[in-house]
């Protein structure tokens, strides 16, 4: 903690975390194979020291940014103390959508002199009947 003197008696104090982003974790979930017409989810779960703001995870597929819509939902990001989750729905999972999906994870903070960023990815695959 770093203190300056602002006015007799006042003053100012700055908490600096010291982390790097190997303290960021993030892994992505069920890659592989999914069934052409049936649910499918990928999960991004992010871990984090205490102290940082709540990460902002965005979606990524093979033509660019996923958003909601024809069948794909993005779950909002859940946050707690030290972690969050982020989903990835296919309702149903259609052929079009095989390829990499990456999940991208921000976290900006005033307690640390940079921005932590990280992408995890996860290669899809359809299987069954072409749609």
């Amino acid at each position: 903690m770093q203190c300056k003197c602002i006015y007799t008696y006042v003053y100012i104090c700055t908490l600096f975390l010291t982390v790097s982003p190997d303290d960021v974790v993030i892994s992505a979930t069920s890659g592989g194979s999914a069934v052409t017409g049936q649910r499918y989810e990928i999960t991004c779960t992010v871990q984090y020291p205490e102290g940082l703001s709540s990460p902002s995870i965005n979606w990524y597929g093979p033509d660019g940014s996923v958003s909601s819509g024809e069948g794909i939902l993005v779950g909002a990001t859940l946050s707690q103390q030290t972690n969050a989750t982020s989903t990835l729905t296919f309702a149903p999972f259609r052929t079009v959508h095989s390829g990499r999906y990456s999940c991208s994870v921000d976290i900006m903070s005033q307690s640390l002199p940079y921005n932590i960023s990280k992408t995890a990815n996860v290669d899809i695959i359809a299987t069954g009947e072409a749609d």
